[in-house]
């Protein structure tokens, strides 16, 4: 079970970390996954457990290893090893600018941001992730910069009317209502509010690639964060070529050559 794995370092005061805080970071990390999991292989697919695989303390700081509890059939083993690695990697690119990372969608970089108001409050001193795949990689800081570049990277900075093109698919199953969430071609997911739409049209358009329209906001560089959606087109998937379709797209490929006399030329005979 060593293919994947994060470890979350929580430093804390002396007085020790409250369970209330302990607990809400354990969740809010488990969601992260759990998100970050949908996003990076979507589809009906068996999603994995995540378990505590040991918990250990260095000097004021307690290391919580997450890890895969089961083994998911009928998935790459490569695939389980996304989440984990994409979320480091996530926080490491907020680290540096207020962007929605890829494989991030605003929800996850809502929770990026919750986490790290915890810091200062309830024995919370200061947080870390780090990847484990093998080895352990180098920590990364969730620190003051991560959580206010979380927040800019959400903050709506234009609203217009406009269309996006992805496959449309639910992102996230924690929460009062499932989110719903357009995966676009940058490996970002564009949350979307589809309440304007009959129950029909979205679940016929579950797992489809689409072209939503509605109004669209965008953060400070570009980015698409939500989008209220007024319309929703299931896009004609395109029919598979075969090697007959191909016959004679380039007749003159060959310098007038036959294929037997071309074929010879090219392993130089």
């Amino acid at each position: 079970m060593a293919t994947a794995a994060v470890e979350l370092g929580i430093r804390r005061d002396a007085g020790g970390i409250s369970v209330r805080a302990y607990t809400d970071l354990l969740t809010n990390f488990l969601l992260m996954l759990e998100e970050i999991d949908r996003l990076g292989t979507p589809g009906k697919v068996t999603r994995p457990e995540w378990a505590v695989g040991s918990v250990y303390e260095v000097g004021s700081t307690l290391r919580m290893v997450l890890v895969l509890r089961t083994l998911p059939k009928r998935r790459e083993v490569e695939s389980l090893s996304i989440p984990p690695r994409a979320l480091v990697s996530g926080v490491r690119s907020l680290a540096e600018v207020p962007e929605i990372p890829r494989l991030f969608s605003e929800t996850i970089v809502e929770r990026v941001g919750h986490v790290g108001q915890r810091i200062g409050k309830e024995g919370v001193l200061a947080l870390t992730l780090a990847s484990v795949n093998g080895r352990r990689e180098t920590d990364v800081p969730l620190d003051e910069g991560v959580r206010l570049n979380a927040r800019r990277a959400i903050e709506p900075a234009s609203t217009a009317w406009s269309s996006l093109v992805g496959v449309l698919d639910v992102i996230s199953v924690r929460h009062e209502r499932r989110r719903i969430g357009l995966l676009t071609d940058h490996g970002r997911a564009v949350v979307c509010d589809v309440k304007r739409l009959p129950r029909e049209a979205v679940m016929s358009a579950f797992e489809q690639r689409v072209v939503a329209a509605g109004r669209l906001k965008r953060n400070s560089s570009g980015q698409p964060v939500s989008l209220d959606v007024e319309a929703l087109e299931v896009l004609d998937s395109p029919p598979p070529v075969v090697a007959r379709d191909l016959l004679g797209a380039a007749p003159n490929l060959t310098g007038g050559l036959s294929v037997e006399e071309y074929m010879a030329v090219l392993r130089g005979r």
